[in-house]
């Protein structure tokens, strides 16, 4: 089975991942790991301090390198699932695979199951408050552009953060071959069989 895990950030891609490859011997392969790696960071965290905020100066120069990375870490998943076509294997995408060409999403339905790991609504304005607390690395796109007469670039972020999510839930959406609420998973305590059996009789592949 060839699983691909796509959504938002604390949507559980890495638990259910790394679930799979210790419990049921998955072959695993994380694009935030190969990105971190490459960028010599040794945590989402530091990630994040690197890559800035997109009004600060540091965030155009380091957003294109991100995407390089991430770019080279899809195509090396895609490698992956080409080369061990036998083995069982599960790709822990980013939150921002959506800014990549599409080409790579459509590659990657046709060689696995695509998981889409919706964060309930309630739960992603939370996540619009915990972005400016605890700020993870986001790539924004064409969501936020700097003007030189912006007085309040965070005003402006905190405007056009929802809109990004939103974009991204409807691209997650359109390529899923299957969409599973991440919070039932959590609270649910489903073990590895449990998950594995939900994709069987539910996933819809053409």
């Amino acid at each position: 089975m060839k699983i691909i895990f796509i959504g938002m950030s604390n949507s559980g891609k890495t638990y259910w991942s790394k679930k799979l490859k210790k419990e049921k011997g998955f072959l695993y392969f994380g694009c935030d790991d190969f990105i971190q790696k490459k960028l010599n960071l040794k945590s989402i965290e530091d990630l994040s301090n690197w890559l800035g905020l997109p009004h600060e100066k540091k965030y155009i120069k380091n957003s294109q390198i991100y995407l390089r990375y991430e770019e080279e870490a899809t195509k090396t998943a895609i490698n992956l699932l080409k080369k061990e076509e036998n083995k069982n294997i599960v790709i822990d995408t980013t939150g921002s695979i959506v800014h990549l060409p599409l080409k790579y999403l459509q590659d990657l339905s046709r060689l696995g199951i695509i998981i889409y790991l919706k964060i309930p609504e309630k739960e992603v304005k939370k996540m619009i408050q915990l972005y400016f607390t605890h700020p993870k690395p986001v790539i924004w796109g064409n969501f936020f552009k700097k003007k030189k007469d912006d007085h309040n670039p965070i005003e402006k972020i905190k405007k056009s953060y929802p809109q990004l999510l939103s974009y991204r839930q409807k691209v997650y959406q359109k390529f899923a071959h299957l969409v599973l609420d991440c919070l039932q998973l959590r609270n649910s305590n489903y073990t590895s069989d449990d998950f594995l059996e939900i994709i069987k009789k539910n996933a819809k592949i053409s």
